[in-house]
C-alpha cells in the first residue's frame, strides 16, 4: 500500500517559481514531479531523451541487420570485391555497432 502523500512548502522568488514552472513544463512534468525528481537527485528523462533512445535502439538494430546480411552475402559471393578488404570494413562496422549497444546500454542504466 503507497505511503500517504504529504505536502511540502517551498519558499522562492517569483523568478525561481517561474523557472521552475518553465523547466517542469519542458520536461512535460508536473511541478511537483519536476521538484521530487530534481530533489532525490534522479536523472530527469524527458520525452525528447525517450525519443533519442529510442532512436538509437533503431539504429543499433538496422545496423546489426546490416551487419548479418552483408555477412550473409559475403558468404554466398566473394569475388568480385577482395574478401579481405570487406571484412575489413565489415570489422569497423562491428566495432561501431557494439559501441553503439554500450551507449544505449549506459542511457538505460542511467536513467533506470
Amino acid at each position: 500500500m503507497p505511503s500517504k502523500r504529504k505536502q511540502l512548502k517551498v519558499y522562492a522568488t517569483d523568478e525561481e517559481v517561474a523557472f521552475i514552472k518553465e523547466k517542469a513544463l519542458s520536461a512535460n512534468m508536473t511541478i511537483s514531479f519536476y521538484l521530487l525528481k530534481m530533489g532525490m537527485l534522479k536523472p530527469l528523462l524527458t520525452e525528447k531523451d525517450l525519443s533519442m533512445q529510442r532512436d538509437l535502439a533503431r539504429c543499433s538494430s538496422v545496423l546489426g541487420k546490416y551487419t548479418g546480411s552483408l555477412i550473409k552475402y559475403l558468404n554466398e559471393r566473394g569475388d568480385v570485391i577482395s574478401r579481405a578488404e570487406v571484412l575489413n570494413e565489415l570489422k569497423t562496422v562491428k566495432a561501431t555497432h557494439h559501441e553503439l549497444r554500450k551507449v544505449i546500454q549506459k542511457i538505460a542504466e542511467i536513467y533506470s
